[in-house]
């Protein structure tokens, strides 16, 4: 579950806005740092339309929420830009076998 399935709560001061899907906007600005945990979604484009908005507005005016999307877009960028690298078949079959042995004792310990 993202961000984007769920409202989620800026503190602000001592008061707190909700913003989830039913709500375009608050009625004071989310913080900036609730703001920075959506910024991968919404570069991605996977945040509801209400608040796509909030976001894209508090990016408009505020430079250092601005600033530390741009960082972000340049590391997404730049990482699309490294060299993949396959895994061995060994290490690839030793890595789902532990996935399966792990998910036949989480579900037999329930």
């Amino acid at each position: 579950m993202t961000d984007s399935d769920r409202g989620f709560e800026p503190v602000l001061g001592e008061r707190q806005v909700v913003i989830n899907d039913e709500t375009s906007e608050g009625t004071r600005d989310p913080s900036h740092a609730s703001i920075r945990e959506l910024l991968s979604e919404y570069l991605e484009g996977t945040l509801a339309a209400p608040r796509q908005d909030i976001v894209r507005q508090h990016v408009d005016r505020c430079p250092s929420c601005r600033a530390f999307l741009r960082t972000l877009e340049s590391t997404v960028e730049l990482v699309g830009q490294l060299p993949s690298h396959e895994l061995p078949d060994r290490v690839r079959r030793r890595i789902l076998d532990r996935l399966a042995t792990t998910a036949d004792s989480s579900v037999g310990g329930e």
